[in-house]
């Protein structure tokens, strides 16, 4: 009886999948069960249940009814998040498939194929793989369609054209003047990517060296499985959890931020650490993984703290915690003195005395930790905490002793804590470091469990991984036929560009400027300079602002046509570049 309810249950969906596509209304809306008939629907589960009979008398001794079943409902839950992104459904749907996936695999399958390390590692490289690749076309194609802005790609984009010139990290869009980068924040493992953009120098060279290099870190993913014990499946779960993560991905597609070397670092020193490797080599990850930023030393301290507290290795985690302390100490000493100090202001929420600085937070948790509760909890920071955990299954939230809380403290204090909006979002770069520590407590935790919810957990770990991408990320992929559909455009605003002098300052509107960035002299306009060159975004619907008053591309072009600037090159509804003699 089992079988038949099975089957039936199949036939309805693969019915109701074929159903979707033949009707043309939005399966959210009442116009779906109008136009939708109830009796071509009853005939193509009749046939569908017919075929799957057939299937089952030719192969009797195989699990038939609960394979299809399984695969109609992944099938049919993917089909409806490319056609309906919104959380709330994603979330519905994603319980309600997950625990019918994990009720119909609650028993191994008869035959089912028995996965290998071997045969492991060659999925992982597909999903790193189709991981760069997604995140390579979002990003270089958000590029060529002229939609990356000054803040930040412009920034890091003349950044690194510095570096390869005169090997300073030298910016003159940041703060409208020249003036380096580390003064605003301490990132000298950009370093680390400038042989790459040496070889080929271009800003899409960015976006590639993001992708290849983030998908990289299902490297030290692997190996951390393989000391934890874990087995092929969970390693090939807690893989595509890396490869399909919405945050991790999501991070990636506001272009290049040092922040993303944190996810293949901080595994790369949990995996030294694990496998016990010589002191120099935890060292010199660890010192690679605080010259990311200088907030990088919260991450590498509570992994020093974990190892102290949980794995009791007091010389390693003493060694690690007291070298982030004091390499944090230095870092705001140097932006202190030679540079515009830290933000703090992303903690304004939490400060209380502006005397104090960033040790007023610590003064607001003490005497009031009821507050930290009221800025943790909100509905905002909760849509953004289950898009960091559901995917992962609630895995890192399983914890086993107290001490894993230590690595909980850097998606609490920098991701939760903070009233900037960007820090609680999937789509910035504030998110990898957590993410990093997160999946490796996941994996921490899984072998722990009984073999039976080892399984579920793992299972819904990927299932969950695939459902959110698909629901929050694989849309961006869109952008692709944005290009596509725009590209004699783009191709023409690109030649018109071309035409500007490398050698000539250039002040560009925030969305053209990563297109002429590569020259000492590009400013965001306005600027307070009287560049030789000026670009102004003609495509309908950009508005530039100006002291905060909206402003049109037409003005701005009168405007400055009465200055004395001529119209040196124009491409109608994409850019207007005008010149003036110095």
């Amino acid at each position: 009886m089992e079988k038949i309810i099975y089957r039936l249950s199949a036939s309805w969906l693969l019915a109701a999948l074929l159903q979707l596509a033949i009707t043309g209304a939005s399966f959210t809306s009442l116009d779906f069960s109008r136009s939708a008939s109830l009796p071509v629907l009853l005939l193509l589960a009749a046939l569908f249940f017919l075929l799957l009979s057939l299937v089952r008398f030719v192969l009797p001794n195989q699990d038939t009814d609960r394979s299809v079943l399984l695969t109609a409902i992944v099938g049919y839950g993917c089909t409806l998040l490319l056609l309906h992104q919104e959380f709330y459904f994603l979330l519905g749907l994603t319980l309600a498939c997950v625990l019918a996936v994990c009720y119909l695999a609650k028993r191994p399958f008869p035959l089912s194929l028995q996965l290998t390390f071997n045969q492991v590692k060659w999925a992982l490289a597909l999903l790193a793989g189709y991981c760069a690749i997604l995140i390579g076309i979002v990003t270089v194609c958000r590029y060529l369609s002229h939609v990356t802005s000054t803040y930040d790609f412009g920034i890091f984009a003349q950044m690194f054209y510095s570096m390869k010139t005169r090997l300073t990290p030298v910016t003159t869009c940041e703060r409208d003047m020249a003036l380096s980068h580390f003064a605003i924040h301490l990132s000298p493992a950009y370093y680390l990517l400038l042989p790459f953009y040496w070889i080929a120098p271009s800003p899409i060279t960015l976006q590639v060296l993001q992708a290849a290099l983030l998908a990289s870190g299902i490297l030290p993913l692997y190996k951390l499985c393989r000391l934890k014990g874990c087995s092929p499946a969970v390693t090939l779960c807690l893989g595509a959890a890396y490869c399909l993560s919405p945050a991790l991905m999501g991070g990636c597609f506001y272009d290049i931020h040092e922040n993303f070397m944190l996810a293949p670092l901080l595994l790369w020193l949990l995996w030294a650490l694990s496998a016990q490797k010589r002191p120099w080599l935890v060292g010199l990850i660890a010192l690679a993984t605080l010259l990311v930023k200088e907030d990088a030393a919260v991450y590498v301290a509570c992994v020093g703290l974990y190892w102290l507290l949980d794995k009791r290795q007091v010389k390693r985690g003493a060694a690690l915690l007291a070298g982030s302390v004091a390499y944090f100490a230095f870092a705001l000493l140097i932006l202190k003195a030679q540079g515009h100090g830290v933000m703090t202001n992303r903690y304004d929420n939490f400060i209380s005395n502006d005397s104090l600085g960033l040790l007023s937070v610590f003064h607001t948790l003490l005497v009031d930790p009821a507050y930290l509760i009221s800025q943790v909890f909100t509905q905002e920071k909760l849509i953004f905490t289950l898009s960091m955990l559901v995917p992962l299954a609630f895995a890192p939230a399983m914890l086993r002793r107290p001490g894993q809380l230590a690595l909980w403290i850097p998606f609490v204090l920098v991701n939760l804590m903070s009233n900037y909006p960007y820090q609680h979002s999937i789509y910035f770069q504030y998110v990898f470091g957590s993410m990093a520590l997160l999946l490796y407590l996941a994996m921490e935790n899984l072998p722990g469990l009984p073999c039976r919810w080892r399984r579920t957990v793992a299972l819904s770990m990927a299932l969950a991984s695939l459902f959110f991408h698909l629901g929050l990320v694989f849309q961006r992929s869109g952008i692709l036929n944005s290009y596509l559909a725009n590209r004699e455009l783009h191709h023409q605003i690109d030649t018109a560009l071309a035409q500007i002098p490398s050698s000539a300052s250039v002040t560009a509107t925030t969305y053209l400027l990563p297109q002429v960035s590569q020259r000492d002299e590009a400013y965001m306009y306005p600027s307070t300079h009287d560049s030789e060159y000026l670009v102004i975004d003609t495509r309908p619907g950009r508005i530039t602002e100006i002291n905060g008053q909206s402003t049109t591309a037409q003005a701005l072009i009168a405007q400055h046509q009465q200055q004395g600037y001529e119209i040196f090159a124009q491409v109608q509804d994409g850019v207007c570049i005008l010149h003036k003699e110095q």
